[in-house]
């Protein structure tokens, strides 16, 4: 049998392990608070010039055919015309700054230009180029990818050169902020088009945020 000097002292244990028990709880069951603070980056580029292969003596070529596989250029190939007729303009539109309207004024069928725009990464997040789109109305946007580098309307062909030159980064680069790139494009004016009249196009390059 138990005696009652050692119910007492098991009555005591058991009280004790309560007494713990209620602390242990009591310490974990108080609310955690965390302090933190959260620092979010931009993501932005934009377009700061442009220039082309045009700076003189026209140059011309037929409708084209297709692109060469190794160079990228559009087939065939230029050939030097025999007068300065048709220019071509390239413009960042004021107040949005991914945008490019390229103009070629007097054009007439058969003007080439082989023109390329110069793109810089503001942001303090890293940007990776994609390929570009295009836009005969600055509504409805053509993507372009490495197996289809260009379009065309019933006056425009558009062609993206989609080999950089060394060192040049441009689509599937990553860039730094700070970090500048360039896009190629060859310009034509199809055969009958309406000589010395205006045609323009846009150019947008999207980007996604690099690592």
């Amino acid at each position: 049998m138990v005696s009652l000097k050692q119910m007492k002292a098991l009555a005591v244990v058991l009280v004790t392990v309560l007494v713990l028990t209620g602390v242990a709880y009591a310490a974990w069951s108080r609310q955690l608070y965390i302090n933190s603070t959260v620092t979010t980056g931009s993501l932005d580029w934009y377009w700061t010039a442009g220039g082309g292969q045009d700076t003189g003596t026209d140059w011309v070529t037929t409708d084209w055919t297709g692109v060469d596989p190794q160079t990228g250029y559009a087939l065939p190939a230029p050939t030097p015309a025999t007068g300065d007729y048709g220019s071509t303009a390239i413009v960042v539109r004021p107040g949005h700054h991914h945008y490019l309207e390229v103009t070629v004024n007097n054009g007439y069928p058969g003007y080439y230009n082989r023109i390329w725009a110069n793109f810089t990464v503001d942001g303090s997040i890293p940007v990776k180029i994609n390929p570009p789109l295009v836009s005969w109305d600055d509504i409805n946007w053509i993507p372009l990818t490495r197996s289809q580098t260009y379009v065309s309307n019933n006056y425009l062909e558009v062609n993206w050169i989609s080999w950089n030159p060394p060192n040049v980064p441009g689509v599937g680069d990553t860039l730094q902020s700070g970090q500048s790139g360039a896009l190629y494009f060859e310009v034509h004016i199809r055969d009958g088009a309406v000589p010395q009249s205006a045609y323009h196009f846009y150019i947008t390059l999207p980007g996604t945020q690099g690592t």
